[in-house]
């Protein structure tokens, strides 16, 4: 598993927006890791499918990249 990747950002609409980006911006696997996750679990990689899923829909429906004062 690739642990230095980071998922894309999506423009921050909702509160639960900034939280995902942020795990975004730390990095998903570092994140999960800091809740007592480890790197390869099932609950770390859903968490990889999930926001890379959430990124890919925002970008299909027409979203925009965040803007540059976004984290």
């Amino acid at each position: 598993m690739d642990t230095t990747s980071m998922v894309t950002l999506v423009p921050e609409r909702v509160p639960m927006d900034r939280f995902e980006n942020a795990i975004r911006t730390v990095g998903v696997v570092a994140a999960c890791e800091w809740f007592g996750h480890r790197p390869d679990s099932e609950f770390t990689k859903e968490t990889i499918r999930v926001l890379n899923e959430r990124a890919a829909l925002n970008k299909a429906l027409g979203g925009t990249e965040p803007k540059k004062d976004q984290p």
